[in-house]
């Protein structure tokens, strides 16, 4: 307003009101009525202004004059020239502050006629602050609405969609007008069973929470998670709005866990023992236990686990209980792992020798100690070598009492005292001598080097020395003899002859050179023992520490996790799966080969295409460090081999080379023709090479060779292990060139076709 209206109205004054009822009305209006000069001068005002303006009657608003506090001063400029202009202003707006500073905003309707201004005030304050409470509404449901991380639907009851968030379209891989015309049966998979149920759950409660499969622009079905509910717009139209998200992802990921988790636990089962995990109290409390061991105790896992029907100290046999006992406990004090061998009593009664090997694993989350380790039964083991040392005893015996077998006596001039048998039939067959009493010794004997040793051994027993030897006759049947002289010695202690005592030790040397090498296979089947059980102890931990902790974390923070969290979990997971897998594999292979039991079955290959399917699965592993494998080799290279221990020599050898190699590296494979028959064939790196120490313990499996790769990556050295088994079993030879920092070339041969 910009008038000042108020006090008596002249009489003289055209406007002068004198209809007693229009004057009420005006009185009582809610519509702020007012007439002023052009000068400001008010000449009436009714109370609704002086409410507007907030004074306290209207003597004090006429006092003050028309000339109103405009917050924007430029308005009342503006009304003023439209009034000038056009003698009226129908419908203008001006916010004015009262007299104690609040603004309102005022509807002007003003005429002009001389110098006098008629006019209205309207207060739209009110509806101007809800329209702009509304506008913000509407501001923040439309930025929500754009921006939401959930994808939003608005639908009719009759499924038609009349509004798709940028989520939604983007889920569905649609435009939103693509959307509108699809309606609700264009995006939900009409084939899932729960979609019947779903819909009637929405249309009795007005709300529906749960999975239903959802059809993607290509026809992609993918399962979502849907949040639907039934409200009414603000003409009370029934709507329904659906909230989803795309929780293919989540799927896959819950798949892969279980995936991960059956191979782990197919992978301990077939383990020759049992996995476990067990509190460090005298009952042993078993926390976990793997398939394992019910072939080793007779018991059922739930039967041992939290000692639920008996205690694994039960079944440790009594007399070794305590032995076991202080045993593990100094390993823990001094915190080592263990090796144990005790016996154990089955559930049906068996008493079973059996190996363990652990470690005290102290877990600051649960508050109490752990041990960790791996049981296996070594009965059989333990019953070799006793059966080795009863045959050794036997032999010892049967040796000792041996009766002689060449037996013959002479007299100082080398003349035959006395001879048995045996001894004139070796005579006669190496010498062609039948010698007779009375004979000289030396000149029976026709090979002059046989006689000039005879003739040694007889001067020192003549000298009164007792000795004795072994000597070797023969060039293709060996016979080896052992030969004994003692001086004959008469009543007057004189020297007056030689006895000689010969015997054929064919049997007892064999069975040294037998006993030699079972002694030399114990070796190795101890230190085979040794190397096997530290790889699954200490080298199995790792991953399995690493799965059972995000297992773990999984199982109870799934709720809470990110799907960023739990897909990098996952990958976690899947690597120590994958990396325990490769472990597993090639234990799982070197211990048939140990026992024999790997088959064996060469056939005519192209050798380049059997390079190729085996190196399908390290070209990932290669390419995340940017290694390049090249492969040179000719066409048509056919080869006698079988292809499952091919492969698996190329896929260690390349596994080898990459995982020695230094990012962007190179891995080359070539192969060309041998000398003579057959192929070379050469895998080399230019990785962090070995020295000669190395290189020289490579093949050895007492020797611990492992180490990491250049970016971390685990090894056990058992790899080249087998495939030097593997290179043999074909035939072949297997050498290793290398310098620390130059790089590692392999070098092997295969044979030709057959």
């Amino acid at each position: 307003m910009d008038q000042k209206f108020s006090g008596p109205v002249p009489d003289n004054s055209p406007y002068i009101m004198n209809d007693g009822i229009f004057r009420n009305l005006v009185e009582s209006s809610i519509v702020g009525v007012f007439r002023s000069t052009t000068e400001g001068t008010i000449q009436y005002v009714n109370d609704a202004i002086v409410r507007m303006l907030e004074f306290d009657n209207r003597d004090e608003l006429v006092q003050l004059g028309a000339f109103m506090r405009y917050k924007y001063p430029e308005q009342r400029v503006k009304m003023i020239e439209l009034l000038k202009e056009h003698g009226h202003v129908k419908g203008f707006e001006a916010t004015i502050l009262t007299k104690k500073g609040n603004e309102r905003v005022l509807l002007y309707s003003l005429v002009l006629e001389g110098n006098i201004i008629n006019g209205t005030l309207i207060d739209l304050t009110d509806r101007v602050e809800a329209d702009r409470a509304l506008r913000e509404s509407e501001e923040v449901n439309r930025l929500l609405f754009e921006n939401s991380g959930e994808a939003i639907l608005f639908t009719k009851p009759d499924g038609t969609i009349y509004s798709a968030n940028p989520e939604a379209c983007r889920i569905l891989g649609r435009s939103e007008m693509e959307i509108k015309g699809l309606g609700r049966s264009g995006i939900l998979d009409t084939n899932d069973p729960r979609l019947p149920v779903a819909l009637k759950k929405r249309k009795t409660s007005g709300q529906f929470k749960g999975e239903l499969n959802m059809l993607k622009k290509n026809g992609t079905v993918f399962p979502a998670e849907l949040s639907s509910t039934v409200f009414m717009d603000s003409h009370a139209n029934e709507r329904t709005g659906i909230f989803f998200r795309d929780i293919s992802d989540r799927k896959r990921v819950q798949a892969a866990l279980q995936h991960s988790k059956r191979e782990l636990s197919t992978l301990m089962d077939n383990l020759p023992g049992m996995v476990y995990s067990c509190l460090n109290d005298h009952d042993w409390t078993m926390k976990f236990m793997s398939e394992g061991a019910y072939e080793l105790t007779g018991y059922l896992p739930d039967e041992l686990l939290e000692s639920k029907k008996v205690s694994f100290n039960d079944i440790i046999h009594p007399d070794d209980v305590e032995r076991v006992w202080e045993m593990v406990q100094a390993a823990v004090r001094n915190n080592q792992s263990y090796d144990i061998e005790y016996r154990i009593i089955t559930k049906s009664g068996l008493v079973k020798q059996v190996w363990e090997r652990g470690q005290i694993n102290s877990s600051e989350e649960s508050g109490f100690e752990l041990l960790e380790g791996f049981i296996t039964d070594i009965t059989d083991h333990k019953k070799a070598e006793e059966s080795l040392r009863k045959s050794q005893l036997l032999l010892k015996s049967s040796l000792e009492s041996q009766k002689d077998t060449l037996l013959l006596s002479i007299d100082r001039e080398y003349r035959y005292l006395y001879f048995n048998k045996t001894h004139a039939d070796v005579m006669k067959f190496a010498y062609g001598k039948e010698i007779s009493i009375g004979m000289n010794i030396l000149e029976c004997i026709t090979t002059v080097e046989d006689r000039i040793t005879a003739k040694e051994n007889y001067d020192r027993a003549l000298k009164g020395e007792t000795h004795s030897n072994i000597r070797v006759y023969g060039d293709i049947n060996l016979a080896y003899y052992e030969s004994f002289f003692n001086p004959i010695i008469n009543e007057e202690n004189e020297i007056v002859g030689a006895t000689g005592l010969a015997r054929i030790i064919n049997d007892r040397i064999k069975a040294e050179q037998e006993i030699q090498q079972q002694n030399e296979e114990l070796q190795n089947l101890n230190a085979t023992k040794d190397k096997f059980f530290s790889i699954i102890a200490h080298d199995l931990r790792s991953p399995f520490n690493s799965f059972m902790g995000l297992t773990q974390v999984i199982a109870e923070d799934l709720p809470s996790l990110t799907m960023s969290e739990v897909q990098k979990m996952a990958e976690s997971m899947s690597n120590s799966a994958t990396n325990l897998y490769r472990l597993l594999e090639n234990l799982l292979q070197w211990s048939q080969i140990q026992k024999g039991a790997i088959p064996f079955n060469p056939v005519p290959l192209d050798l380049k295409k059997a390079v190729d399917q085996s190196l399908e699965l390290i070209h990932d592993s290669a390419k995340i460090k940017e290694i390049d494998i090249s492969i040179d080799i000719p066409d048509k290279s056919i080869i006698y081999a079988d292809k499952d221990l091919l492969q698996t020599i190329f896929r260690n050898l390349v596994s080898n080379a990459t995982k020695f190699s230094h990012r962007g590296g190179k891995v080359q494979i070539i192969a060309k023709a041998a000398t003579g028959e057959g192929m070379e064939v050469l895998v080399r790196d230019c990785g962090i090479g070995m020295k000669p120490s190395m290189v020289e313990s490579l093949f050895r499996i007492d020797v611990s060779n492992k180490r990491q790769g250049t970016e971390g990556e685990p090894s056990t050295g058992l790899g080249l292990i087998l495939c030097k088994e593997f290179i043999e079993k074909h035939g072949g030879k297997i050498r290793v060139e290398s310098k620390p920092g130059q790089g590692t070339t392999i070098f092997f041969n295969l044979p030709p076709t057959k």
